[in-house]
């Protein structure tokens, strides 16, 4: 029996793990808006912005994450009720690719 445990894994092998990168929604005219990588976040900013993902509060949601430049665009967009539904679960499917759905995480 040995008195130092396993290793299974290091800093660096974290850090080659699957990546989602931002998403980024094309808007007429050739504008986008960008939404942020939560994986280049501290982990307590990234678990809250995937919290807020799921919140209610549409308008609060895209107002605190996406920049201000982008949050205009989107406004500016005039999407209809559908449109920003579709977008929502667009930017759900792409984050839960990488860190699964909120009831199904690593607190879970």
């Amino acid at each position: 029996m040995t008195d130092a445990p396993k290793i299974h894994a290091t800093l660096s092998d974290l850090d080659s793990a699957a990546k989602a990168g931002p998403f980024v929604q094309a808007l007429n005219g050739g504008k986008r808006i960008t939404f942020p990588d939560p994986g280049e976040m501290e982990w307590t900013a990234a678990e809250e912005f995937l919290q807020d993902l799921q919140s209610r509060d549409t308008r609060g949601m895209l107002e605190k994450w996406l920049s201000e430049a982008d949050f205009k665009k989107l406004l500016d967009a005039k999407l209809n009720l559908y449109q920003i539904s579709a977008l929502g679960k667009l930017v759900n499917s792409h984050y839960e690719a990488i860190f699964g759905d909120q009831g199904n995480g690593i607190g879970s």
